[in-house]
């Protein structure tokens, strides 16, 4: 059954009449207490490039830093609003690492009024070796204190602490790995086929993690065309029709669950890291829009998207 939300949450026009205003990530490293910047290319999913040519996210990890700016707050309470006046709203950005199947959130280092402006200010660290090959960034807010006392009108607000009430923005990056998306695995072995695909039985793809326990792509090196990823991918027609096909197949897979597909391209209440989350950010990313008209159209548009992203081009 298709998720249906029985209280309010963050609409665009709520958004903007609060008066957001949403820095930039600022993202940069940091050797033996000197900082030096990193430049931004590409647009969700971005790159990273250092102009020092001495950045690796392995050796060097990564520093970021981002401001917002609500210069209504006050609007988004009671009963026009998404939380009880008398509750407290709280923001966070909640970091998805694919690649090493793992997920933490990033609270602001500073909260706090100027004038009748909001700030919140978020300073972040990533040890070297503790992320690689993507990122994803996705802001929200969420109830962080309940309200003791529930005004007259403001019944149908949701008043319990921790649950999400707005998505603000959403990036990815790509740190070099962009075959990475899916969990891979290497096999030596010439009685098998070049590469397979397995999905285990899931539960719900909206919650269940997208990791190896429940997808896994499989790349068979005892073949010599078999495809080598990493920072310079070889092979990479090979790659492009292997990786076009596995999404092929996930799109097709999440169709077995009613309502699912239109909830996955909408972003409709998807838990993070999720398998549909991921399909999400693959879709809301890509430059060829996706037909899902059908399979040989979807095949079409997502392997476009695939050979452009690993040429650089997307």
């Amino acid at each position: 059954m298709e998720s249906m939300f029985f209280y309010p949450k963050l609409t665009q026009e709520l958004f903007e009449n609060s008066g957001f205003l949403c820095g930039d990530y600022i993202f940069d490293y940091i050797i033996e207490n000197a900082s030096f910047n990193l430049r931004i290319s590409g647009n969700n999913p971005i790159k990273l490039n250092d102009p020092l040519e001495t950045w690796k996210v392995e050796t060097c990890g990564l520093h970021i830093i981002r401001n917002i700016k609500i210069e209504n707050p006050e609007r988004l309470y009671g009963q026009k609003g998404i939380a009880c006046s008398n509750a407290k709203i709280g923001a966070c950005i909640i970091w998805t690492n694919r690649y090493l199947n793992q997920m933490g959130y990033i609270l602001p280092i500073a909260d706090y009024f100027e004038n009748s402006s909001r700030i919140l200010r978020f300073d972040f660290q990533f040890e070297p070796g503790e992320i690689k090959g993507d990122l994803v960034f996705e802001t929200i807010l969420y109830i962080k204190k309940h309200a003791e006392v529930i005004l007259d009108g403001e019944n149908a607000l949701i008043n319990e602490e921790g649950v999400t009430i707005g998505d603000i923005d959403t990036l990815t990056i790509d740190l070099g790995n962009d075959s990475m998306d899916f969990p891979i695995l290497e096999v030596h072995d010439i009685l098998k086929p070049l590469w397979w695909i397995e999905f285990e039985q899931w539960e719900d793809p909206t919650v269940d993690a997208f990791s190896k326990d429940n997808i896994r792509l499989y790349l068979n090196t005892a073949y010599g065309v078999c495809p080598k990823t990493g920072a310079i991918i070889e092979n990479i027609e090979i790659l492009t029709e292997i990786v076009t096909v596995a999404y092929v197949l996930l799109f097709m897979a999440i169709r077995d669950y009613p309502g699912v597909h239109e909830r996955t391209l909408t972003n409709n209440d998807l838990g993070v890291g999720s398998i549909c989350k991921m399909l999400f950010y693959f879709h809301s990313n890509c430059t060829v829009p996706l037909r899902f008209d059908s399979p040989d159209h979807l095949h079409r548009s997502i392997s476009k998207n695939i050979s452009m992203r690993f040429r650089g081009e997307q």
